[in-house]
């Protein structure tokens, strides 16, 4: 069993939930992460980090603690301040799960919350909490706040675009040279790529 004191069992215990459970603490945190961007206070990695070392329910950055709770987003309050600082960590893409796979998430989450083989029990506890989550919200919600989320990412882009005095948001006055570089069946001589 991992141990909730030992630093080598959270991170191995992080590794594991991001590797096999880390959708669930993106969509679970898709909305904050949206209204994070919209706002154009914080960069998006900036306000991770400062939310990762702010002290329980931010009590060592009143700063954050007040841009935080000005925030308005849905479900705002489904999710614990420290239940959040953990979901935050996790940016795995939460592409859509079938019924077999989502019942075995939670069969494998309960296990991990009762014996904490793989996981601390404290994470299981938090994913599976996102895990309902994703059930109660993913089928309505997901096409929407994806594409909110894309789209404050992109004006998130152009702003920083703008402010560097980067013109245009295509690349337009980028200079590409070809140099002449081919492969595949494209090229000029398709014996030379399939010798």
């Amino acid at each position: 069993m991992l141990r909730e004191s030992s630093s080598s069992d959270q991170q191995d215990s992080l590794e594991y939930c991001d590797c096999y459970f880390g959708h669930y603490g993106l969509f679970a945190t898709l909305s904050l992460r949206t209204a994070v961007l919209e706002s154009q206070i914080y960069d998006l990695e900036d306000f991770i980090a400062s939310f990762e070392f702010s002290g329980k329910d931010h009590s060592d950055d009143i700063s954050l603690s007040d841009f935080f709770n000005s925030l308005t987003y849905d479900d705002k309050d489904y999710f614990t301040v420290e239940e959040t600082r953990f979901l935050l960590k996790f940016c795995y893409p939460c592409d859509p799960l079938t019924a077999e796979q989502l019942e075995a998430d939670r069969k494998a989450l309960s296990r991990q919350a009762r014996q904490g083989k793989h996981m601390l029990k404290s994470h299981a506890k938090i994913l599976f909490k996102a895990w309902k989550f994703w059930k109660l919200r993913y089928n309505d919600k997901y096409e929407e706040w994806t594409q909110k989320f894309s789209d404050a990412d992109q004006a998130d882009v152009r702003r920083r675009r703008t402010q560097n005095g980067v013109n245009g948001g295509n690349d337009a006055n980028r200079h590409v040279e070809d140099e002449g570089y081919r492969s595949g069946p494209d090229s000029d001589s398709e014996d030379e790529y399939w010798m």
